[in-house]
Protein backbone atom coordinates (compact mmCIF):
# COMPACT_ATOMS: atom_id res chain seq x y z
CA UNK A 1 0.00 0.00 0.00
CA UNK A 2 2.79 2.39 0.96
CA UNK A 3 4.68 1.68 -2.26
CA UNK A 4 1.59 2.32 -4.38
CA UNK A 5 0.80 5.46 -2.44
CA UNK A 6 4.42 6.64 -2.78
CA UNK A 7 4.22 6.18 -6.55
CA UNK A 8 0.92 8.09 -6.59
CA UNK A 9 2.41 10.85 -4.44
CA UNK A 10 5.34 11.24 -6.86
CA UNK A 11 2.95 11.77 -9.80
CA UNK A 12 0.54 14.15 -8.04
CA UNK A 13 2.46 17.27 -9.07
CA UNK A 14 2.69 16.13 -12.69
CA UNK A 15 -1.02 15.27 -12.67
CA UNK A 16 -1.93 18.69 -11.29
CA UNK A 17 0.22 20.38 -13.94
CA UNK A 18 -1.45 18.34 -16.70
CA UNK A 19 -4.88 19.32 -15.37
CA UNK A 20 -3.92 23.00 -15.49
CA UNK A 21 -2.73 22.62 -19.10
CA UNK A 22 -5.90 20.82 -20.16
CA UNK A 23 -8.10 23.33 -18.32
CA UNK A 24 -6.49 26.20 -20.24
CA UNK A 25 -6.89 24.37 -23.55
CA UNK A 26 -10.54 23.57 -22.78
CA UNK A 27 -11.25 27.19 -21.86
CA UNK A 28 -9.61 28.48 -25.04
CA UNK A 29 -11.60 26.07 -27.21
CA UNK A 30 -14.82 26.91 -25.35
CA UNK A 31 -14.33 30.61 -26.14
CA UNK A 32 -14.28 29.75 -29.84
CA UNK A 33 -17.71 28.08 -29.63
CA UNK A 34 -19.96 31.12 -30.07
CA UNK A 35 -23.44 30.59 -28.64
CA UNK A 36 -22.44 27.55 -26.55
CA UNK A 37 -23.60 27.28 -22.88
CA UNK A 38 -21.30 28.67 -20.22
CA UNK A 39 -21.14 25.28 -18.49
CA UNK A 40 -18.36 23.13 -19.93
CA UNK A 41 -20.05 19.77 -19.37
CA UNK A 42 -23.31 21.08 -20.83
CA UNK A 43 -21.40 22.21 -23.91
CA UNK A 44 -19.69 18.83 -24.21
CA UNK A 45 -23.04 16.99 -24.07
CA UNK A 46 -24.81 19.12 -26.70
CA UNK A 47 -26.72 17.01 -29.29
CA UNK A 48 -24.79 18.57 -32.17
CA UNK A 49 -25.91 17.41 -35.65
CA UNK A 50 -23.60 14.95 -37.35
CA UNK A 51 -21.08 15.93 -40.01
CA UNK A 52 -23.21 14.12 -42.60
CA UNK A 53 -26.29 16.16 -41.63
CA UNK A 54 -24.38 19.45 -41.83
CA UNK A 55 -22.90 18.53 -45.21
CA UNK A 56 -26.36 17.50 -46.47
CA UNK A 57 -27.75 20.95 -45.65
CA UNK A 58 -24.64 22.64 -47.02
CA UNK A 59 -24.91 20.82 -50.35
CA UNK A 60 -28.67 21.43 -50.58
CA UNK A 61 -28.48 25.16 -49.78
CA UNK A 62 -25.42 25.69 -51.98
CA UNK A 63 -27.19 23.92 -54.83
CA UNK A 64 -30.28 26.13 -54.50
CA UNK A 65 -28.08 29.23 -54.29
CA UNK A 66 -26.30 28.18 -57.49
CA UNK A 67 -29.62 27.66 -59.24
CA UNK A 68 -30.81 31.11 -58.13
CA UNK A 69 -27.57 32.63 -59.35
CA UNK A 70 -28.02 30.86 -62.69
CA UNK A 71 -31.56 32.21 -63.06
CA UNK A 72 -30.39 35.70 -62.12
CA UNK A 73 -27.77 35.48 -64.86
CA UNK A 74 -30.51 34.47 -67.30
CA UNK A 75 -32.57 37.50 -66.26
CA UNK A 76 -29.56 39.78 -66.67
CA UNK A 77 -28.79 38.34 -70.08
CA UNK A 78 -32.48 38.63 -71.07
CA UNK A 79 -32.58 42.29 -70.07
CA UNK A 80 -29.44 42.93 -72.08
CA UNK A 81 -31.03 41.26 -75.11
CA UNK A 82 -34.21 43.29 -74.68
CA UNK A 83 -32.18 46.48 -74.53
CA UNK A 84 -30.29 45.46 -77.67
CA UNK A 85 -33.55 44.61 -79.49
CA UNK A 86 -35.09 47.87 -78.39
CA UNK A 87 -32.06 49.82 -79.60
CA UNK A 88 -32.24 48.13 -83.00
CA UNK A 89 -35.98 48.73 -83.18
CA UNK A 90 -35.45 52.41 -82.36
CA UNK A 91 -32.88 52.60 -85.15
CA UNK A 92 -35.35 51.16 -87.65
CA UNK A 93 -38.10 53.48 -86.51
CA UNK A 94 -35.83 56.49 -86.87
CA UNK A 95 -35.65 55.69 -90.59
CA UNK A 96 -39.39 56.23 -90.74
CA UNK A 97 -42.50 55.15 -88.97
CA UNK A 98 -42.79 51.42 -89.38
CA UNK A 99 -46.29 50.03 -89.40
CA UNK A 100 -46.88 46.63 -87.93
CA UNK A 101 -49.28 43.88 -88.80
CA UNK A 102 -50.98 44.52 -85.50
CA UNK A 103 -51.38 48.21 -86.33
CA UNK A 104 -52.85 47.26 -89.74
CA UNK A 105 -55.29 44.85 -88.08
CA UNK A 106 -56.40 47.54 -85.65
CA UNK A 107 -56.75 50.11 -88.47
CA UNK A 108 -58.82 47.72 -90.56
CA UNK A 109 -60.93 46.82 -87.57
CA UNK A 110 -61.54 50.52 -86.90
CA UNK A 111 -62.42 51.05 -90.56
CA UNK A 112 -64.84 48.10 -90.61
CA UNK A 113 -66.52 49.37 -87.45
CA UNK A 114 -66.97 52.76 -89.14
CA UNK A 115 -68.45 51.06 -92.16
CA UNK A 116 -71.04 49.33 -89.97
CA UNK A 117 -72.04 52.71 -88.55
CA UNK A 118 -72.33 54.15 -92.08
CA UNK A 119 -74.57 51.27 -93.12
CA UNK A 120 -76.73 51.70 -90.06
CA UNK A 121 -77.06 55.42 -90.77
CA UNK A 122 -77.86 54.76 -94.45
CA UNK A 123 -80.61 52.33 -93.49
CA UNK A 124 -82.15 54.97 -91.29
CA UNK A 125 -81.14 53.38 -88.06
CA UNK A 126 -78.63 55.97 -86.86
CA UNK A 127 -76.56 54.61 -84.03
CA UNK A 128 -76.02 56.80 -81.01
CA UNK A 129 -72.37 55.68 -80.94
CA UNK A 130 -69.76 58.27 -81.90
CA UNK A 131 -67.16 56.89 -84.32
CA UNK A 132 -64.50 59.56 -83.71
CA UNK A 133 -65.24 62.13 -81.00
CA UNK A 134 -65.60 65.64 -82.44
CA UNK A 135 -65.54 64.46 -86.07
CA UNK A 136 -68.69 63.76 -88.07
CA UNK A 137 -69.10 60.20 -89.32
CA UNK A 138 -69.00 61.27 -92.93
CA UNK A 139 -65.52 62.71 -92.37
CA UNK A 140 -64.16 60.23 -89.90
CA UNK A 141 -65.00 57.13 -91.95
CA UNK A 142 -63.05 58.18 -95.06
CA UNK A 143 -60.11 59.04 -92.81
CA UNK A 144 -60.22 55.56 -91.28
CA UNK A 145 -60.31 54.02 -94.75
CA UNK A 146 -57.35 56.13 -95.84
CA UNK A 147 -55.46 55.24 -92.65
CA UNK A 148 -55.88 51.53 -93.24
CA UNK A 149 -54.93 51.83 -96.91
CA UNK A 150 -51.82 53.87 -96.07
CA UNK A 151 -50.71 51.30 -93.54
CA UNK A 152 -51.20 48.54 -96.10
CA UNK A 153 -49.18 50.50 -98.65
CA UNK A 154 -46.41 51.18 -96.12
CA UNK A 155 -46.25 47.51 -95.22
CA UNK A 156 -45.76 46.63 -98.87
CA UNK A 157 -43.11 49.34 -99.48
CA UNK A 158 -41.14 48.66 -96.24
CA UNK A 159 -41.75 44.96 -96.02
CA UNK A 160 -38.10 44.14 -95.13
CA UNK A 161 -37.83 46.82 -92.46
CA UNK A 162 -41.21 45.83 -91.09
CA UNK A 163 -40.19 42.19 -90.99
CA UNK A 164 -37.04 43.09 -89.10
CA UNK A 165 -39.04 45.21 -86.67
CA UNK A 166 -41.54 42.42 -86.18
CA UNK A 167 -38.67 39.97 -85.57
CA UNK A 168 -37.17 42.31 -82.96
CA UNK A 169 -40.57 42.74 -81.29
CA UNK A 170 -40.99 38.94 -81.28
CA UNK A 171 -37.55 38.42 -79.82
CA UNK A 172 -38.23 41.11 -77.23
CA UNK A 173 -41.47 39.37 -76.30
CA UNK A 174 -39.65 36.03 -76.04
CA UNK A 175 -36.94 37.54 -73.88
CA UNK A 176 -39.54 39.20 -71.64
CA UNK A 177 -41.34 35.87 -71.37
CA UNK A 178 -38.12 34.05 -70.50
CA UNK A 179 -37.25 36.72 -67.97
CA UNK A 180 -40.66 36.36 -66.38
CA UNK A 181 -40.29 32.57 -66.24
CA UNK A 182 -36.84 32.96 -64.67
CA UNK A 183 -38.30 35.31 -62.05
CA UNK A 184 -40.97 32.72 -61.28
CA UNK A 185 -38.32 30.01 -60.92
CA UNK A 186 -36.31 32.30 -58.63
CA UNK A 187 -39.40 32.81 -56.47
CA UNK A 188 -39.87 29.01 -56.25
CA UNK A 189 -36.17 28.48 -55.46
CA UNK A 190 -36.28 31.16 -52.77
CA UNK A 191 -39.24 29.36 -51.23
CA UNK A 192 -37.26 26.10 -51.27
CA UNK A 193 -34.29 27.90 -49.74
CA UNK A 194 -36.51 29.31 -47.01
CA UNK A 195 -37.89 25.83 -46.25
CA UNK A 196 -34.34 24.45 -46.17
CA UNK A 197 -33.27 27.26 -43.84
CA UNK A 198 -36.19 26.47 -41.53
CA UNK A 199 -35.22 22.77 -41.45
CA UNK A 200 -31.59 23.78 -40.85
CA UNK A 201 -32.56 25.89 -37.83
CA UNK A 202 -34.78 23.08 -36.50
CA UNK A 203 -31.79 20.69 -36.69
CA UNK A 204 -29.99 22.92 -34.16
CA UNK A 205 -33.01 23.73 -32.02
CA UNK A 206 -32.27 20.99 -29.47
CA UNK A 207 -28.83 22.58 -28.94
CA UNK A 208 -30.39 25.93 -28.16
CA UNK A 209 -28.30 27.55 -30.91
CA UNK A 210 -29.20 29.80 -33.83
CA UNK A 211 -26.99 28.34 -36.55
CA UNK A 212 -25.03 30.36 -39.04
CA UNK A 213 -24.32 29.02 -42.52
CA UNK A 214 -23.62 25.27 -42.88
CA UNK A 215 -20.00 26.02 -43.86
CA UNK A 216 -19.52 28.09 -40.68
CA UNK A 217 -21.27 25.49 -38.52
CA UNK A 218 -19.11 22.73 -40.03
CA UNK A 219 -16.05 24.60 -38.71
CA UNK A 220 -17.93 25.16 -35.42
CA UNK A 221 -18.54 21.43 -35.12
CA UNK A 222 -14.86 20.63 -35.72
CA UNK A 223 -13.91 23.04 -32.93
CA UNK A 224 -16.62 21.48 -30.72
CA UNK A 225 -15.26 17.96 -31.38
CA UNK A 226 -11.77 19.08 -30.34
CA UNK A 227 -13.24 20.78 -27.26
CA UNK A 228 -15.16 17.62 -26.35
CA UNK A 229 -12.02 15.45 -26.60
CA UNK A 230 -10.00 17.91 -24.47
CA UNK A 231 -12.81 18.00 -21.92
CA UNK A 232 -12.83 14.18 -21.77
CA UNK A 233 -9.07 14.16 -21.17
CA UNK A 234 -9.49 16.82 -18.46
CA UNK A 235 -12.17 14.85 -16.63
CA UNK A 236 -10.09 11.64 -16.82
CA UNK A 237 -7.05 13.49 -15.44
CA UNK A 238 -9.17 14.95 -12.61
CA UNK A 239 -10.58 11.51 -11.71
CA UNK A 240 -7.07 10.02 -11.75
CA UNK A 241 -5.77 12.80 -9.51
CA UNK A 242 -8.65 12.29 -7.07
CA UNK A 243 -7.95 8.54 -6.92
CA UNK A 244 -4.25 9.08 -6.33
CA UNK A 245 -4.95 11.72 -3.67
CA UNK A 246 -7.32 9.27 -1.99
CA UNK A 247 -4.65 6.56 -2.05
CA UNK A 248 -2.12 8.93 -0.50
CA UNK A 249 -4.55 10.05 2.22
CA UNK A 250 -5.56 6.49 3.10
CA UNK A 251 -1.95 5.33 3.15
CA UNK A 252 -1.07 8.36 5.30
CA UNK A 253 -3.70 7.35 7.83
CA UNK A 254 -2.38 3.78 7.96
CA UNK A 255 1.23 4.96 8.31
CA UNK A 256 0.24 7.43 11.02
CA UNK A 257 -1.55 4.65 12.91
CA UNK A 258 1.43 2.32 12.55
CA UNK A 259 3.82 5.02 13.78
CA UNK A 260 1.43 6.35 16.45
CA UNK A 261 1.79 9.73 14.77
CA UNK A 262 -0.74 12.42 13.86
CA UNK A 263 -2.60 11.81 10.58
CA UNK A 264 -2.19 15.52 9.85
CA UNK A 265 1.51 15.09 9.11
CA UNK A 266 2.59 15.13 5.51
CA UNK A 267 2.63 11.80 3.75
CA UNK A 268 6.27 12.24 2.70
CA UNK A 269 7.39 12.71 6.33
CA UNK A 270 5.43 9.69 7.50
CA UNK A 271 6.77 7.60 4.64
CA UNK A 272 10.36 8.63 5.37
CA UNK A 273 9.96 7.71 9.03
CA UNK A 274 8.54 4.31 8.09
CA UNK A 275 11.44 3.74 5.76
CA UNK A 276 13.90 4.57 8.52
CA UNK A 277 12.25 2.05 10.83
CA UNK A 278 12.18 -0.53 8.09
CA UNK A 279 15.87 0.09 7.45
CA UNK A 280 16.65 -0.24 11.15
CA UNK A 281 14.63 -3.43 11.28
CA UNK A 282 16.43 -4.76 8.23
CA UNK A 283 19.79 -3.96 9.84
CA UNK A 284 18.76 -5.72 13.05
CA UNK A 285 17.51 -8.64 11.00
CA UNK A 286 20.89 -8.71 9.22
CA UNK A 287 22.75 -8.83 12.53
CA UNK A 288 20.53 -11.66 13.75
CA UNK A 289 21.25 -13.52 10.55
CA UNK A 290 25.03 -13.10 11.12
CA UNK A 291 24.80 -14.41 14.70
CA UNK A 292 22.75 -17.38 13.51
CA UNK A 293 25.33 -18.02 10.78
CA UNK A 294 28.20 -17.96 13.35
CA UNK A 295 26.28 -20.29 15.68
CA UNK A 296 25.69 -22.68 12.82
CA UNK A 297 29.39 -22.55 11.97
CA UNK A 298 30.42 -23.27 15.59
CA UNK A 299 27.93 -26.09 15.77
CA UNK A 300 29.38 -27.59 12.61
CA UNK A 301 32.87 -27.28 14.07
CA UNK A 302 31.70 -28.92 17.29
CA UNK A 303 30.20 -31.79 15.33
CA UNK A 304 33.46 -32.18 13.40
CA UNK A 305 35.45 -32.16 16.67
CA UNK A 306 33.15 -34.79 18.18
CA UNK A 307 33.59 -36.90 15.11
CA UNK A 308 37.42 -36.48 15.32
CA UNK A 309 37.37 -37.31 19.04
CA UNK A 310 35.40 -40.48 18.35
CA UNK A 311 37.86 -41.55 15.66
CA UNK A 312 40.82 -40.71 17.94
CA UNK A 313 39.32 -42.69 20.80
CA UNK A 314 38.81 -45.68 18.51
CA UNK A 315 42.39 -45.40 17.30
CA UNK A 316 43.66 -45.19 20.92
CA UNK A 317 41.69 -48.29 21.85
CA UNK A 318 43.12 -50.15 18.85
CA UNK A 319 46.65 -48.97 19.72
CA UNK A 320 46.25 -50.11 23.37
CA UNK A 321 45.10 -53.52 22.28
CA UNK A 322 48.15 -53.82 20.01
CA UNK A 323 50.43 -52.55 22.84
CA UNK A 324 49.11 -55.08 25.33
CA UNK A 325 49.53 -57.80 22.73
CA UNK A 326 53.14 -56.77 22.12
CA UNK A 327 53.79 -56.55 25.86
CA UNK A 328 52.71 -60.14 26.32
CA UNK A 329 54.82 -61.16 23.39
CA UNK A 330 58.04 -59.61 24.77
CA UNK A 331 57.20 -60.41 28.39
CA UNK A 332 56.54 -56.95 29.68
CA UNK A 333 54.46 -56.61 32.77
CA UNK A 334 50.75 -56.36 32.17
CA UNK A 335 49.39 -52.84 32.39
CA UNK A 336 52.75 -51.17 31.81
CA UNK A 337 52.48 -47.85 30.01
CA UNK A 338 54.06 -47.42 26.59
CA UNK A 339 56.63 -44.99 27.99
CA UNK A 340 57.70 -47.24 30.82
CA UNK A 341 57.69 -50.25 28.51
CA UNK A 342 59.93 -48.49 26.02
CA UNK A 343 62.31 -47.46 28.82
CA UNK A 344 62.43 -51.04 30.13
CA UNK A 345 63.10 -52.39 26.67
CA UNK A 346 65.91 -49.88 26.26
CA UNK A 347 67.50 -51.00 29.49
CA UNK A 348 67.31 -54.63 28.38
CA UNK A 349 68.82 -53.73 25.05
CA UNK A 350 71.77 -52.04 26.76
CA UNK A 351 72.31 -55.07 29.07
CA UNK A 352 72.39 -57.44 26.13
CA UNK A 353 74.86 -55.19 24.45
CA UNK A 354 77.20 -55.40 27.55
CA UNK A 355 77.00 -59.16 27.68
CA UNK A 356 77.81 -59.43 24.03
CA UNK A 357 81.12 -57.68 24.63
Amino acid sequence: VADRAAEADRTLAAGASEIQRLARAVKDRHCELLGAPNDLDATGSLPVPSRATIRHFRDAMDGIAREIQGEELKILEGKRRIEAFQAELNRLERLGELPSDEALRKARGHRDHGWSLVLADWKGGRSPEVFVPGVPLEEAFPQAVARADNLADQLRRQAEAVAQAEEKRFQMAQSEKQTGEAEQRIAALQMRLKECQTAWEEAWQSCGLTPRTPAEMEEWREAWSEFKELLRQLRVAEDTLRQKSGQVQEAGKQLAAALSESAEKEFALLLEKVRQRVQEGEQAAGQRKEVIRQLRKLKNQEELMEQGTARLSAAVDTALEKWESQCRTVGLPEGISPGAGLALLQERKELLAKFDR
